[in-house]
């Protein structure tokens, strides 16, 4: 490659992809370049200089130079390694032009060039334009003000911490052997062993993580916020280690606060000194390393442990180790040591910034046919061009989808803690810094550049043409809901009075005519009752006789102990009625539904009960009057599910609708509305059973294992009715949720439905 191509495009002296590309000039130099007083420069000497090895997408040898001061990393060429070398304040343009060519023979460039680079060089502050003290207090302090202003950290604030760069000199030769290759595979083995048995223990790690047990108590929260701060200190910790045994120095480990929430950081900026990718790689995956070896141990204790305290813990520890490391940690999309790790192996120091640029030049051709005038193209590889436009894309895309749920997630949680207004403040705070302000800084960008190449007409045409297309373009309309199952018709079975369980005739799920008997209570009380009005009857009845014998004789009231026999009687009557009421039988055929015995048991009853009524062990068991023990049920059933007010304007009969029954796993099936009733018309014993109704094992557990995770909307006035599909089998009582498939709107129809809701002079 001749002088000339390297001049026309626009590549670094070395012919690599060095920090300064962007800074080099095709043709003459700006006239602000010929003032700048670089006639000669001098580089500055605090710099330190570290020799890097061949990355993984480059063949070329490479120097980074670390600045101390902002703790910043370069990247260099051998060529302009050699060129800075020889800035030393003594030699002017033209002689290091000169001094250039005879040193590498075959390569040259114009003094127009060497004044583009020494000009990124002051821009990056690397030449001795200012004293070192008088950049060090503007770097310190003029920084720490620009990153206050800037509206990126407004949610976020990181704190520096303590020096624990003596700490770990004596720390990291005597963890060496947590870190050496053997302890690294020993450890991955042990992981992937305890993932599988964890795995074989699947059951009970679902129930307690779906059934919330690790976070349903307030003195949880607690443990688990101790547990966060813990196991981030252990990762930042094995950052630092790692940093240390390479002799690369750690200077601070301080507080990283976002959106109120607390963690820790470790400052391994300097891991970027390290002249091998893979060392600086390591250096961070050091943190999910060490997370890993806490979640090993912890799911060992929690395999060895039955419920309580100490099995909640691990659990907990065991939860947030491998989720962050698994699903935050090892993403490349985001900053986290996956980004770090990646970054490293592609020898990139900014690759989402590199890949960010790429992106926008894509952009900027594409809306106004010119890149921005300030951005000067960089030469890339086609492969390596596409893949970093694709990564960019990909992080933005994974950037929004995070926003979104993370403000959709503030809000849902502070109106669980009646703070709703402070939940929706930090979710507007976070999309505004996070999305509002880039893409507001984009635009203005776009309009400069498109008024100064005289692309204005065709940025308006394209963003006219984009607005069109986002206001009638159909959005699919959903609308969510949960509710339960319950059968199409059903009759309770109820206590009629305190009393005692003495006779099951039926058993759970068994089919029954009417009028057979299915349960047996015994009250004592009640039968007395019957007994001693039996009595007074026949002693009634016998006295009645007895006076109208002798009415002829002398003066009896006949009429008076005729009314009280008579009462007598109609007592015995509603007496035998309530003795007979406690033999409880099926009012129509059908299929008995046992319901859980939740009545807390006597004194001298087991701790242990089973599921239902209709258990054998019940026997004996004292049950309340108005207990519910079972239902006949037809074998039909329907969903049904709450409507609040803003949904009973848009469901209606023949609405289709798609449904999960959580008992039944992730399947998922069609149906339609067949109307829509009052909720206090229904049956609100099943309402009851899927909201309040503990239940743990046996057959009905499956529709309760999943308890605390939906709120059915009780408080709505009005409720779908949902047939089921004759092959769905659920329990009634089981909970299900909803999604109500709605004709699509536009953006221009929720646009002027969210006016017509919020502004007053339109809703009036």
């Amino acid at each position: 490659m001749t002088p000339a191509d390297l001049r026309a495009n626009n590549i670094p002296f070395s012919n690599v992809e060095s920090d300064f590309a962007d800074q080099l000039s095709s043709s003459n130099s700006p006239p602000e370049d010929r003032r700048s007083g670089l006639d000669q420069p001098r580089v500055r000497t605090d710099l330190h200089w570290t020799f890097a090895s061949r990355s993984l997408f480059q063949n070329t040898e490479l120097w980074i130079a670390f600045d101390p001061v902002t703790r910043h990393s370069y990247r260099f060429g051998v060529e302009e390694h050699w060129l800075i070398g020889q800035m030393r304040g003594k030699a002017t343009l033209r002689q290091l032009c000169e001094r250039f060519a005879c040193h590498f023979p075959g390569k040259e460039f114009s003094i127009a060039e060497l004044q583009a680079f020494c000009q990124g060089l002051r821009v990056r502050q690397l030449l001795c334009s200012t004293s070192i003290a008088d950049w060090r207090k503007y770097s310190l302090h003029g920084g720490h003000i620009r990153n206050m202003l800037n509206p990126s950290n407004w949610v976020s604030w990181r704190a520096r911490g303590l020096n624990l760069d003596p700490l770990l000199a004596w720390l990291a030769p005597r963890c060496g052997w947590l870190f050496s290759p053997l302890a690294v595979r020993f450890w991955s083995l042990v992981c992937l062993a305890t993932l599988v048995v964890v795995l074989l223990d699947f059951p009970r790690l679902n129930v307690q993580t779906s059934g919330w047990n690790w976070l349903d108590q307030p003195t949880l929260y607690g443990s688990l916020f101790v547990v966060f701060l813990l196991t981030r200190a252990l990762h930042e910790l094995g950052h630092a280690i790692v940093c240390k045994r390479f002799g690369v120095r750690c200077p601070d480990l301080g507080a990283f606060i976002v959106l109120g929430a607390p963690c820790v950081y470790c400052d391994v900026t300097e891991s970027w000194r390290l002249p091998a990718p893979w060392q600086r790689a390591a250096v961070a995956a050091a943190g999910m390393y060490v997370e890993l070896i806490v979640a090993a141990l912890a799911s060992l204790v929690w395999l060895a442990t039955v419920d309580g305290m100490v099995n909640i813990v691990a659990l907990q520890t065991m939860l947030i180790c491998s989720v962050s490391t698994l699903l935050i940690n090892i993403n490349p999309l985001m900053r986290f040591d996956g980004y770090y790790i990646l970054s490293d192996l592609t020898n990139e120091a900014n690759l989402r910034t590199r890949a960010d640029e790429a992106c926008l030049r894509e952009l900027y051709r594409w809306l106004i046919g010119q890149v921005a005038v300030e951005s000067k193209p960089r030469l890339l590889p086609a492969l390596r061009r596409r893949w970093m436009i694709a990564f960019s894309a990909g992080g933005w895309f994974y950037r929004a989808s995070l926003t979104l749920i993370i403000a959709t997630v503030l809000v849902a949680l502070y109106e669980s803690w009646n703070l709703a207004w402070l939940g929706k403040f930090l979710a507007v705070a976070v999309l505004i810094t996070w999305w509002g302000v880039p893409m507001f800084r984009l635009t203005l960008n776009l309009i400069r550049t498109a008024r100064h190449v005289g692309r204005s007409l065709r940025l308006l045409l394209i963003f006219t043409a984009i607005a069109i297309a986002a206001s009638i373009a159909p959005i699919p309309n959903r609308k969510f809901a949960a509710g339960w199952v319950q059968p199409r018709q059903a009759s309770g079975l109820f206590a009629p009075a305190n009393g005692q369980l003495v006779r099951i005739a039926a058993r759970d799920g068994q089919s029954v005519a009417a009028n057979e008997v299915v349960f047996q209570i015994q009250d004592y009380r009640t039968q007395l009752v019957a007994l001693s009005l039996d009595g007074a009857v026949r002693q009634s009845l016998a006295q009645l006789k007895s006076a109208q014998l002798s009415r002829y004789f002398k003066p009896i009231d006949v009429p008076t102990l005729e009314n009280s026999a008579q009462s007598l009687q109609n007592q015995l009557e509603h007496a035998r009625n309530s003795v007979q009421r406690l033999t409880l039988t099926a009012a129509t055929s059908g299929r008995l539904l046992a319901m859980p015995a939740t009545q807390q048991p006597a004194t001298d009853q087991p701790a242990s009960l089973p599921q239902t009524w209709t258990d054998a062990s019940q026997l004996g068991r004292a049950v309340a009057q108005g207990t519910m023990l079972g239902a006949i049920c037809s074998d039909d059933a329907i969903a049904v599910v709450p409507l609040d007010n803003s949904m009973l304007a848009s469901v209606a009969a023949g609405t289709e609708v798609r449904m999960r029954v959580l008992a039944m796993g992730d399947r998922v099936f069609h149906s339609r509305v067949e109307s829509v009733v009052q909720l206090a018309d229904l049956d609100t014993a099943w309402r009851l059973l899927s909201t309040q109704v503990p239940q743990v094992g046996g057959a009905t557990n499956s529709s309760a294992s999943t308890a605390g995770t939906n709120t059915v909307r009780t408080e709505a006035g009005f409720a779908a009715i949902i047939s089921l599909p004759d092959e769905q089998h659920a329990l009634p009582g089981s909970r299900l949720q909803a999604a109500f498939v709605l004709p699509s709107h536009t953006g221009f129809q929720i646009a002027s439905h969210w006016c017509h809701e919020n502004l007053r002079w339109l809703a009036d």
